[in-house]
């Protein structure tokens, strides 16, 4: 089977939405007899898949220019750019399938024959993800994500999802029915470390992601102003660890007792393995949280709010889920109170995890709907 897959996003593992990608091209480069052929941003983890039939037609970092030039053309990604030097090399014809990540990647149904089976990744319902900020440039992206949005949804055979709100949440939007789509939420590989005993782990509540993304840092923020004033004296610390944290989250985290923040760490999992628990102060609710499924596959027990948690089924066996940032206080201090809660969820943690979020469940996924074109 021969496959273009495309992406705006390097499919690498130093984000929540990189690590899909690469979840996705390793499962399409896996699959029997499968030739790939890349067209994308340039990515740090491409030596992994040296071992599999993966050709690099088209990769490269984005500049200025190409976001300047792609607006113009009204595309919302500067993929757009990257593709456009390629394609007049590229025989459409030969694909038997193209998969396309993110929803906005429409400007490829311009030159793909009639019929071409294809596959989109729903990463986030992008009409909501960019509607939350309108302003400036990122107005006019908000326009054009919509369009592609809406053209994505009615031309790609195939949809994967993350869970049912998002399908919904599309229809609604778009004023169309999905048909062919399948709820493909994340997964979390398997741990490069040894899971802790919660009696050995450091008394550490945990916050992890990218910290220049602003929703991250608003909750963090909203989290220390409603909840951790009556939590940091209770013998645990918050630790805040991502990449690019902000001035302004540097300074806020420094004017509370307790708490520490670790900035573009080398190996995540190495603190995400000692931490008691996991905190998800979340006020958007877009997409599906990664770092989630990471943290369940260390056993760390999760609290966040229904938004952060939204995809997750059974969280009452590995967390709390609750309705805002401040009532996340309660269920925090419920498990730094009760050890035999914290281990039970600990457990029921992994549990879930190798029933429904790991990476061999994913790949399944994928083969199904490639067996069947």
């Amino acid at each position: 089977m021969k496959i273009l897959y495309l992406t705006p996003q390097p499919p690498d593992l130093y984000s929540g939405g990189g690590r899909h990608c690469y979840a996705n091209l390793r499962s399409l480069c896996e699959y029997k007899d499968a030739a790939v052929d890349y067209i994308g941003p340039s990515f740090k983890s491409v030596n992994d898949f040296s071992q599999y039939n993966l050709s690099v037609i088209a990769s490269r970092s984005y500049t200025s220019m190409d976001r300047l030039k792609a607006s113009i053309k009204g595309v919302p990604t500067s993929l757009v750019q990257v593709f456009s030097e390629v394609r007049h090399r590229v025989d459409f014809r030969s694909y038997d399938l193209v998969f396309i990540e993110f929803s906005y990647v429409d400007f490829i149904f311009n030159y793909l024959p009639q019929n071409t089976p294809t596959i989109c990744c729903i990463h986030n319902v992008e009409a909501d993800y960019q509607g939350f900020n309108r302003t400036g440039f990122d107005r006019l992206k908000y326009i054009l994500v919509r369009k592609s949005e809406q053209r994505t949804i009615r031309k790609a055979s195939n949809l994967l999802v993350m869970h049912e709100f998002d399908a919904r949440r599309l229809e609604s939007i778009y004023h169309t029915k999905l048909v062919n789509y399948t709820i493909h939420p994340v997964c979390s590989f398997t741990p490069l470390y040894d899971t802790v005993n919660m009696e050995e782990r450091e008394n550490t509540i945990l916050f992890t992601g990218s910290l220049d993304s602003r929703f991250n840092e608003i909750g963090v923020l909203e989290f220390l102003n409603t909840c951790w004033t009556e939590i940091k004296d209770c013998g645990y610390s918050l630790l805040v660890a991502g990449k690019n944290p902000s001035k302004k989250l540097v300074s806020a985290l420094a004017h509370y007792n307790n708490t520490s923040i670790i900035a573009n760490p080398p190996d995540m999992e190495l603190i995400l393995r000692k931490a008691r628990l996991i905190v998800l102060p979340d006020i958007y609710g877009t997409g599906m949280k990664l770092r989630v499924a990471q943290a369940m596959s260390y056993g760390v027990p999760v609290v966040g709010t229904k938004l952060g948690l939204r995809g997750y089924d059974d969280v009452e066996k590995y967390g709390f889920a609750v309705g805002s940032v401040s009532d996340m206080k309660d269920s925090v201090l419920t498990l730094i109170e009760d050890a035999e809660i914290l281990k039970q969820l600990s457990l029921g943690a992994i549990e879930i995890w190798k029933r429904k979020y790991t990476y061999e469940i994913f790949r399944s996924r994928i083969y199904s709907i490639l067996g069947r074109l």
